[in-house]
């Protein structure tokens, strides 16, 4: 896998960087109810700035791929855990229960796989092109 440095993706690797110091720092104060989950939250944001950044570098289609397919981790889970996050902050000594959590999960945990498997049915991409567009591929 080839990778090609372009402007484009300093924003998103420095945005990327400084969710994943937000998710060290949270963590490390995560005796509060809404810091775990403030964690995981910037840390699929990183994820997901860290995978378009490598999506936009990479040079052939199968990197592309490969970069778009993953940056869905964060695509999929940043509103379940921004869900979460909010509603342990707006309630303080309340948490959002598990079987809430596992019940808002099916959709990204569906959304995901559907990218994951869409060379067989084609609901997520139908057909995959490169076509070049403000020094963007």
């Amino acid at each position: 896998m080839q990778f090609e440095y372009s402007p484009f993706i300093v924003p998103l690797v420095f945005s990327g960087l400084v969710s994943i110091l937000i998710a060290i720092y949270a963590w490390m104060r995560r005796s509060n109810q809404s810091a775990i989950a403030l964690a995981v939250l910037a840390l699929v944001i990183a994820e997901w700035c860290i995978g378009y950044a490598l999506e936009i570098a990479a040079v052939d289609l199968a990197g592309k791929y490969f970069w778009g397919q993953l940056q869905y981790i964060g695509i999929a889970t940043v509103p379940l855990f921004w869900l979460i996050f909010t509603y342990n902050y707006a309630n303080p000594g309340k948490r959002m229960s598990h079987r809430w959590m596992l019940a808002l999960g099916v959709l990204p945990l569906t959304t995901f796989l559907l990218v994951m498997t869409t060379e067989w049915h084609g609901l997520i991409w139908g057909e995959v092109t490169i076509t070049r567009s403000a020094n963007l591929a």
